[in-house]
This record gives C-alpha cells, structure tokens and sequence, in this order.
C-alpha cells in the first residue's frame, strides 16, 4: 500500500500476525489495529496497547447482549472504540445490530 494513504486508515481489523506483537504491526505500518476474532479466543483479556486502537464486536457470535454491553464497557475503559459488526446476518439482523450499536456506542 502507498504509504501516503495509510494516515487515512483508522484501524486495520484484526491482521493475523499482529495478535502476537500489535505494536509491531502498527510501527512498521503506521496503521493501529482493532482486535475482531481475537475477543471470541478463551485468553483474550482487554488491555491497553500501544497500536491498538477499536475492537470489533460481532453480537451473534458473542453469545449475549450482557457479554457485549461487558465488551463495550472494558473498550471503552481503556479509551478504545467499540465497532457493533455483523458475521452472517440478514436484514433483520442488521437493523437489530444497527439498534444495538445506537444503544451502546451512541
């Protein structure tokens, strides 16, 4: 990628190798990341990293409307930006998710 348009990337979700060092990722690219697949890993703990910038939380795959409003709240504790995304819904889905979304990260 054109590194003049990198500043226009806020977040890269979830790059595969950047699970083990985001700080790397991020000062190699210039592009912080979101952590996506890695909130559903039985480890994963919410902590403040230098290159990690959102969290992109999928309600269906989730498993509870409290386990979400626990992700949002710990996002949000540490400054991150918590993103509601979809994994496989319909249009009904989507407009629940979007409802959801208003709810939680107005």
């Amino acid at each position: 990628m054109d590194p003049d348009y990198r500043a226009r990337i806020a977040f890269h979700d979830d790059p595969g190798r950047a699970r083990d060092d985001p700080r790397a990722f991020a000062r190699e690219t210039g592009i912080d990341i979101a952590w996506d697949e890695s909130l559903r890993e039985a480890d994963f703990t919410f902590e403040a990293e230098e290159g990690v910038r959102a969290v992109v939380i999928k309600p269906t795959l989730t498993g509870s409307l409290d386990k979400v409003r626990e992700q949002v709240a710990a996002a949000h504790a540490l400054g991150l930006t918590a993103v509601i995304s979809s994994s496989i819904e319909s249009s009904l889905g989507l407009t629940q998710l979007a409802r959801i979304s208003a709810l939680l990260t107005p």
